[in-house]
C-alpha cells in the first residue's frame, strides 16, 4: 500500500477529496489537482462559457470531458418504413465535439446532458480560471467517458422516429480535454 500526502503540489494546502474524486480544485490556489495512483499532480482544465447560452451560475463550475472526432456508421437498420438513415449519416459526417459529464450524476442524466450538448454543438469561449473557483470534483475517468460517447450516439440514434432496429458504428475521437462550464449554462 502506498500512502500519498494529500497536499496541493503547488501551494501545499491540505486537500480533502472524497473517495471517488479524480480531479479537485485546491481551496487555496484554485489549481486543478489530479489524484492518481502515482501521486498528485497539477492538471489542465479549460474554463469556458458556451457562447450560445450566456449566464449560468459562475460561482459553481461543472466538469465535462470533451472529445473531438467522428462517428462512422457501417450499418443502420430500422423496423419502420420511414427511414432516417440519410439524416443519421448527415449528423455524423462532420467532426463533432462529444460532451460527457465528468462529475457524479446518474447514467440517465449523463446521457441526457451529453446528448443535448453533442447535438447543440455549443461554441465554447475560453476564459481565465475564476478565483476563487468552486469546481465540482471530477469523478469520471476519461476511459469511462469514452464509453459514454458510444452511449450518447446510441441515444441520439434511438430518438429518431424510424424505429431503430440495429446500429453498427465506430467511434474515432482524439484525446479528451477537461472543460469546466458554469453550472446551468449548458
Amino acid at each position: 500500500m502506498k500512502l500519498i500526502l494529500l497536499q496541493c503540489p503547488n501551494c501545499s494546502q491540505a486537500l480533502k477529496p472524497d473517495n471517488d474524486d479524480i480531479v479537485i480544485a485546491c481551496p487555496n490556489c484554485h489549481l486543478a489537482v489530479h489524484l492518481g495512483a502515482a501521486g498528485l499532480s497539477i492538471t489542465n482544465i479549460q474554463y469556458a462559457v458556451p457562447t450560445s447560452r450566456k449566464g449560468g451560475d459562475q460561482s459553481v463550475w461543472v466538469p465535462f470531458w470533451v472529445f473531438e472526432g467522428q462517428i462512422h456508421i457501417r450499418k443502420r437498420d430500422t423496423q419502420g418504413r420511414r427511414s432516417n438513415t440519410s439524416d443519421s449519416f448527415k449528423t455524423w459526417e462532420a467532426v463533432r465535439r462529444f460532451f460527457v459529464p465528468a462529475w457524479d450524476v446518474s447514467v440517465h442524466t449523463a446521457q441526457d446532458l451529453g446528448t443535448k450538448l453533442t447535438l447543440r454543438q455549443p461554441d465554447l469561449q475560453q476564459i481565465s480560471p475564476p478565483a476563487p473557483v468552486n469546481l465540482i470534483p471530477v469523478s469520471v475517468a476519461d476511459e469511462d467517458a469514452l464509453k459514454m460517447v458510444e452511449f450518447i450516439v446510441l441515444a441520439i440514434e434511438a430518438r429518431r422516429k424510424d424505429w431503430l432496429k440495429s446500429l453498427d458504428f465506430d467511434v474515432e475521437v482524439g484525446e479528451p480535454v477537461l472543460f469546466a462550464l458554469p453550472k446551468g449554462a449548458y
